[in-house]
């Protein structure tokens, strides 16, 4: 494998694919630092979002400070989290059908046609 195929393929290991239950918005982060930064926690603890690994498998937001809405004074924190990987939920493969893709990487997976061959390459 040349050396541009090589550093293509190992940035595309990292990538965290993002899904937006209320947008029906699919967006592929280059890592898991940027999917974290780019996704508050209280979306994620309201239920909003789901993460899966560049293989399509589930990944749970594990909280090491929860996120909170404040009533009385009508604010919130966004907690802090963590992606693990999980074995309870759908793979991203169930979501294919109903999404439109944002591609935040810049990993020419921009099209869910892209995205489905680079999951089925995955299972090979």
């Amino acid at each position: 494998m040349d050396r541009g195929k090589w550093a293509a393929s190992e940035k595309l290991r990292k990538v965290i694919f993002g899904y937006d239950l209320l947008s029906r918005s699919l967006i592929v982060f280059a890592s898991e630092a940027e999917a974290i930064a780019a996704v508050e926690g209280l979306t994620i603890a309201e239920g909003h979002y789901k993460f899966f690994s560049a293989e399509g498998s589930p990944l749970e937001a594990v909280f090491s400070t929860q996120a909170q809405i404040h009533h009385g004074h009508n604010t919130y924190t966004n907690g802090v989290y963590t992606l693990k990987p999980c074995n309870k939920g759908a793979p991203l493969q169930a979501f294919l059908l109903i999404v439109e893709c944002k591609d935040e990487a810049k990993s020419g997976l921009s099209t869910l046609r892209d995205i489905e061959q680079f999951l089925l390459d995955k299972q090979i």
